[in-house]
Parts: structure tokens; sequence; C-alpha cells
């Protein structure tokens, strides 16, 4: 991991197809903090089953958009099975000792279903980790194995999602929309939630 400042622009992934990827602590698609406005668009990802996968779209930057892509079956890393099997997995946590800020993220039009653990995962726990101004919407997150969105912060690290809107969100093994931190800022308005 290194902390590169913001700089890298122009990053676009996009048409890729992920099957049985994945390295352990990584994301088949994994994006670090030296991106800047990156684009993640209209790729697939599914059975993860080599070792697991953190998620399959993982966002450690500021200023991106995640959107169109199909998250399904993905598996944890490890025995243990909270460890990763998320479809898309927002993070602050940095190398995993200093956090970084993740700014400004924009997350729609994908779907993730049958995921082992969450359809969308935002998490800010380590020093200095902010998420702030992150957006949700139009995404349809059913059948995952935890929730179809888990925020999750420790320690008084912030997470603000500005913006819930529009999500379909149904039919996950926990809560549809779990808030285990104390968000600064959350928007939310016209989702569509069905426990069943």
């Amino acid at each position: 991991f290194s902390y590169l400042p913001p700089l890298i622009s122009g990053v676009l992934i996009e048409y890729n197809t992920c099957i049985d990827c994945g390295e352990p602590g990584e994301g088949d698609i994994d994006l670090k903090s030296g991106c800047l406005g990156a684009i993640v668009r209209y790729n697939t990802s599914y059975r993860v089953v080599k070792g697991g996968v953190l998620g399959g779209i993982v966002m450690q930057c500021s200023n991106f958009q995640v959107y169109g892509n199909q998250l399904y079956d993905l598996h944890p890393r490890s025995a243990d099975p909270s460890d990763g099997g998320t479809a898309i997995y927002i993070t602050a946590d940095g190398d995993g000792t200093t956090g970084i800020t993740s700014a400004n993220g924009l997350v729609y039009n994908n779907l993730a279903y049958g995921n082992w653990q969450d359809g969308i995962i935002i998490q800010s726990n380590k020093p200095s980790s902010v998420v702030t101004g992150l957006k949700i919407l139009n995404n349809t997150l059913v059948s995952n194995g935890r929730s179809g969105i888990h925020s999750s912060g420790s320690g008084g690290h912030p997470i603000t999602i500005a913006q819930l809107f529009n999500n379909i969100i149904a039919s996950n093994t926990g809560r549809q929309v779990n808030l285990t931190s104390s968000e600064s800022t959350l928007t939310a308005a016209n989702n569509n939630c069905y426990l069943g």
C-alpha cells in the first residue's frame, strides 16, 4: 500500500468480467488513494472462490463513480465468513493502520445479489479515516448474506452519506440498511425496502 497523493486521474475500468478471481485482502477491481476521479463501470464479478475476495469492487479514493456493474455470488476471503464477500466495498481505512479521506463518491445503477456479505459496505475505522459526501442512488441490492447497505465506523471516524435515494433493497439476510456508526449526515428518500 502506498500513500500516493491523489494525482492519478483519467482511470477508467470498464467491460471486464472477473470469474473466480481475487486475492486475499483485495478486490477484483481495487482502486487505492492515489486515484482521483476514477470511473468503474459495466463490469461483472462473480463466483470468487480462489481464497475469496474482500469485495468485487473496492474503492479507497475520492471523486469516484461506480455504476452499471453486476456483482454476485462473491465469497469471503478466509474461513471467517464475515471476512469479505461483499459486492461494493467503500473504505477509508488506508493501509489498515492509518486512514485516508474518501470524498464525493457516487455509486449508482449497480446490481448486487447473492453475495455472502453486503451489497454495499462503507467503512471508516482507522485513525484519520473519513468518508464524506457519498451518494448511493438507483442500485438493486437483493438476497445478500448480510445487509443491502452496511455502514461501519468506529472511534469517531465519520461516515457522511449525503444521498441515499431510489434504491431497491430486498430479501437480504440482515437489515436492509444497517447504519452501525454515527453518520454525520444521512439524507434518504424513496428507497424501496422489502424484508422477506
